[in-house]
């Protein structure tokens, strides 16, 4: 019991990138034995969608490659946006609104982990 709860919360944290509150599903089946001292091996797999969630398969093995626990939990998605900025600015100034708002927008401007960044300075560069 405990490790299939150990397994969840790793499930929870890898398969949703660190949002645990995006697992909709989880279901295991213990198909082994683990004893004390085991080391276990969990893999996930990405095998399929389902209503725009992702599907993903649970393996769990010991170290001799004994099979555990098998599952699969279901995986809302993060919300993603897409910002589509035309071909230039309408006018001048056009969108200082936005970004003089959002504090977001402000720090992303400098910051080489933000993909707007990266994406401006490939665009430029490139």
């Amino acid at each position: 019991m405990w490790t299939s709860a150990a397994i969840r919360r790793y499930v929870g944290n890898v398969a949703t990138q660190g949002h645990p509150d995006r697992v909709l599903t989880y279901h295991v089946s213990c198909v082994g034995m683990v004893f004390p001292g085991d080391e276990l091996i969990v893999e996930l797999r990405h095998i399929a969608m389902r209503d725009g969630n992702v599907v993903v398969s649970i393996e769990t093995t010991n170290s001799h490659s004994d099979k555990f626990l098998t599952g699969s939990a279901e995986v809302k998605q993060p919300i993603t946006v897409y910002i589509f900025t035309g071909q230039g600015s309408q006018e001048p100034g056009m969108g200082m609104d936005l970004y003089n708002s959002s504090r977001c927008l402000r720090r992303c401007r400098y910051s080489p982990a933000c993909p707007l960044w990266l994406l401006r300075h490939w665009y430029c560069q490139g």
